[in-house]
């Protein structure tokens, strides 16, 4: 190719081809064609030229542009696919450990319940043993006119029956604690403790002090009802006093409420004051006179507020049972 340019006639480029030698000979009507084809050509301006290239160019950005999003559409929908994936391992992992959790309570309340039906079995033969041969002695002072020693042995068959109504019921309460849903409603300590201290009906050896202003609270009245019943009831029961005192006070203690059930009575041995709250457990000096789900009961309903409840007895010298109450569950005045 040569380039030739002049002020006056302007540019010219010259450009050679090498023609191959088995090339057709090259006359002067080959190279009039030649002419003629070039001279027909529309020209083109590199202007044209250019701007055709670059709307070639932004036809070929704007196919770009759309794949572009067309792959950040598709990225969106992968991140949200991964997301909800996440959230599914993340449902699946709390089913597997509600799951193992279910499991791990079921595997419990078998436990449990095979404990309970040997328990049961086991206590409710001994009253019914009792009752069976003490209507066989009735029989017979019966055939014998023997009135006095009916009588005697009908209160001892109502006291064994006593024995297994207690001991049903609190089998019942026991089982049933947790269970059902309890309504709560405004709880006046001080009327209530009077009404299961009547109720209660203790030896007149037995003095029971409250103190004054205690608290009214909106909670679960029952479970307030079982808590005084079995602290109170057995500290009467195993107060081997002549000068019997019980004394129930509360204060309040950080974010709860700490009410205390004292006694002067017989005190509870160091071994047994951990062992006493589990179900059927009592301690080495009551196990002919208890049923040993009293404590236990009052501990599952601890459980269930979320509170505690504890004992401390040193020798002889009586029992504190302290246990906790929300102060949520105030009423303030």
């Amino acid at each position: 190719m040569f380039i030739e340019s002049d002020s006056e006639k302007g540019t010219q480029v010259k450009l050679h081809k090498a023609i191959p030698h088995n090339h057709p000979p090259i006359n002067n009507a080959i190279i009039q064609g030649w002419i003629q084809h070039f001279a027909s050509e529309a020209s083109v301006s590199p202007y044209v030229e250019i701007k055709n290239q670059n709307m070639q160019l932004l036809e070929l950005l704007d196919q770009l542009r759309l794949k572009n999003m067309e792959v950040e559409h598709q990225l969106t929908e992968i991140q949200n696919l991964n997301t909800q994936l996440q959230a599914s391992n993340h449902e699946i992992t709390q089913l597997l450990q509600e799951r193992n959790l279910a499991n791990e309570q079921l595997t419990a309340i078998n436990q449990e319940l095979d404990k309970f039906a040997y328990i049961i079995s086991h206590d409710l033969k001994s009253p019914l043993f009792n009752i069976l041969s003490l209507t066989s002695i009735i029989s017979e002072d019966l055939e014998e006119n023997n009135f006095t020693n009916v009588k005697k042995s009908i209160g001892m068959v109502l006291g064994q029956a006593k024995t297994m109504d207690k001991f049903i019921t609190d089998v019942l309460a026991y089982s049933s604690m947790g269970r059902h849903t309890i309504n709560k409603n405004r709880v006046d300590l001080g009327e209530l403790l009077p009404q299961i201290i009547s109720f209660l009906n203790g030896p007149a050896h037995i003095k029971i002090e409250v103190t004054e202003n205690l608290p009214v609270l909106f909670t679960e009245e029952i479970y307030l009802q079982q808590i005084f019943t079995n602290l109170l009831s057995n500290a009467i029961k195993y107060n081997d006093k002549p000068d019997g005192l019980i004394q129930v006070s509360c204060q309040r203690v950080d974010s709860f409420l700490q009410i205390s059930v004292a006694d002067n009575g017989q005190g509870i041995p160091l071994e047994d004051q951990n062992r006493i709250f589990e179900a059927y457990q009592t301690g080495s000096r009551h196990r002919n006179s208890s049923t040993g789900l009293g404590l236990s009961i009052v501990n599952r309903i601890m459980q269930l507020k979320g509170t505690a409840i504890w004992v401390e007895s040193t020798g002889r010298n009586g029992t504190v049972f302290h246990f906790t109450w929300p102060i949520a569950e105030l009423v303030l005045s």
